[in-house]
């Protein structure tokens, strides 16, 4: 079994890592990148962002070679690099466009959004919908899509989903990482709309 958790950048991807590795399952992720990130940005994610960075996992058969039995990050852009021959369950985090505006804001202030995410919603939309349409249509993945919002609401929900899928992880060690006083939710309706 190996678990890809992918989505857009600030949409729960390092949350459902951790709540991954507290169930159990083992981590892949480059040690030197996840030293950086924290150095550089000390305070914003004391649990760990869990990246092997785009430069490794677009890296040819680097999937391939993943060990069984393991979590890996990969960016949503990277999902179709995917190597054929093996299964792959893929938790899909999805999160409002104006919520991870708001979130990479506050994460990154001296950073300009715009800069990095030009055309914003519809760089959301057009990057992570064909996205998973394509997932959908490969027999070897498994894919399973969470809102963040409903994530942070009832995580045995949306994490019993994961498990009814076939992946296997302590569920409720799993749920207990989920603390609704770090995910602040903005908006009443939790992906709807837009």
């Amino acid at each position: 079994m190996t678990i890809v958790v992918s989505g857009f950048p600030r949409s729960g991807t390092s949350m459902m890592m951790r709540a991954l590795v507290e169930g159990g399952v083992r981590p892949f992720y480059s040690n030197a990148l996840e030293k950086e990130l924290q150095d550089s940005n000390p305070g914003a994610n004391k649990y760990g962002f869990y990246e092997v960075g785009e430069e490794m996992y677009m890296r040819f058969q680097f999937t391939a070679a993943l060990p069984s039995n393991c979590c890996v990050k990969i960016m949503a852009r990277g999902l179709p690099i995917l190597s054929p021959g093996k299964h792959w369950d893929v938790i899909y985090m999805r999160r409002t466009p104006s919520e991870i505006k708001e979130s990479y804001e506050k994460a990154f202030p001296n950073d300009l959004f715009e800069k990095h995410f030009r055309d914003w919603p519809n760089h959301y939309w057009a990057l992570m919908e064909p996205i998973k349409h394509l997932m959908e249509m490969r027999p070897d993945v498994n894919i399973v899509e969470l809102w963040y919002g409903d994530v942070i609401k009832n995580p045995q929900k949306e994490f019993s989903k994961l498990v009814a899928s076939g992946m296997e992880f302590d569920l409720m060690k799993a749920c207990d990482t989920v603390d609704p006083t770090q995910h602040r939710i903005r908006h009443g309706n939790l992906h709807n709309g837009e």
